[in-house]
């Protein structure tokens, strides 16, 4: 758990009423500490970081872009969201990318070196696509983190952490009934098992079943969204499976659809409607302009920010919880459904787009 150069072991120490031997080991990770000695000098090593605050010490947050791009344009708008935050508030931000399997144990993760040095991060902002792992290790460190947990893959107890939320709930449940009034009732949902979809699955299967339709799932397995969508795509479209419209959990994704249906032989939307999801630059640049939802990326990034904050000048709070709106993007992808859905295509479609 990193300490700011202002505070010594001694005040830790006689905060956490250990030893200054036992508060080293804790800070340090060197030799056997009791978890409650540890708890203890964690607690203390956060009050002493929020008496800093109080006094307007200025801030270094660390935004920890994990296993993303640099420049994925999602995470690069919520990160210029906490730097405006930050900045506004008389603090910085640092940037890291960084990459780690979801599978390592928290203790084998290793962050980059730089971050290890006592005092200079006071607390994280976590993007990207992040486990539970990575969350174990930052409690572990002691510092105060907030999360965007709809980028959170695997199982894990949001409601003890400080989070933010995309409606992506909502979203897709507008997104899916906009569909739905545009006629269309074989509407297919595209997911991926390497991105976190199940919370926008919960708000298309839900307009699906109010509508007495039966939710329809194709899902890919594959890193690069656009390519997973493609394969994804013309795997149904060149079946039997009545489709009139595919909801792909992404922007990119829905590209990799649009590619298959131009291979297809498919004109969109007079063929069959296509949707995305996040509304990323591509989206209006397609042809024609994609259907998505806007999930306000920089407003993500400062509240992610403000929790961060706020848990510093305040580390022994409840968890907080921050949920905010999207916006469906009605767009030309999204046509009126035809009484008949494409016929099974035949031909070969082995060929890549």
């Amino acid at each position: 758990m990193p300490v700011s150069p202002r505070i010594t072991l001694e005040e830790i120490a006689r905060a956490a009423k250990v030893s200054v031997a036992t508060a080293s080991r804790a800070i340090n990770k060197t030799g056997r500490v009791s978890a409650d000695a540890e708890r203890r000098v964690r607690s203390a090593t956060m009050r002493l970081g929020a008496e800093r605050q109080r006094a307007g010490r200025t801030r270094i947050l660390c935004f920890l872009l994990a296993n993303r791009p640099m420049l994925h344009p999602f995470h690069a708008q919520v990160l210029m969201g906490a730097q405006a935050y930050a900045a506004e508030h008389g603090n910085h931000i640092l940037f890291f990318p960084f990459d780690y399997g979801p599978d390592v144990p928290a203790e084998e993760i290793r962050l980059p070196l730089l971050l290890d040095r006592r005092g200079l991060v006071d607390g994280y902002v976590v993007g990207g696509l992040s486990s539970p792992n990575l969350l174990a290790l930052l409690r572990r460190m002691g510092l105060p983190f907030a999360v965007l947990a709809n980028n959170v893959l695997g199982e894990w107890r949001s409601e003890e952490f400080d989070t933010v939320w995309m409606d992506d709930v909502g979203g897709a449940y507008e997104l899916t009934r906009y569909l739905y009034g545009a006629g269309h009732r074989a509407i297919w949902f595209l997911s991926n098992r390497r991105f976190p979809t199940a919370r926008m699955y919960q708000g298309y299967a839900r307009a699906m079943e109010e509508a007495g339709l039966e939710p329809k799932l194709i899902v890919s397995d594959s890193a690069d969204e656009r390519d997973s969508g493609y394969i994804a795509a013309k795997g149904l479209l060149s079946g039997r499976e009545r489709v009139t419209a595919i909801f792909a959990h992404s922007d990119s994704a829905a590209h990799g659809a649009y590619d298959a249906a131009g291979g297809c032989g498919l004109k969109i939307p007079e063929d069959i409607s296509i949707a995305g999801f996040g509304d990323r630059p591509e989206a209006a640049a397609l042809s024609p302009p994609l259907i998505t939802v806007w999930g306000y990326p920089d407003q993500t990034g400062r509240r992610l920010a403000e929790l961060v904050l706020k848990r510093i000048a305040d580390p022994g709070g409840p968890p907080m919880t921050v949920t905010l709106p999207t916006k469906l993007i009605r767009r030309d992808s999204c046509g009126r459904a035809k009484e008949e859905a494409p016929p099974a295509l035949t031909g070969d479609l082995t060929a890549s787009a």
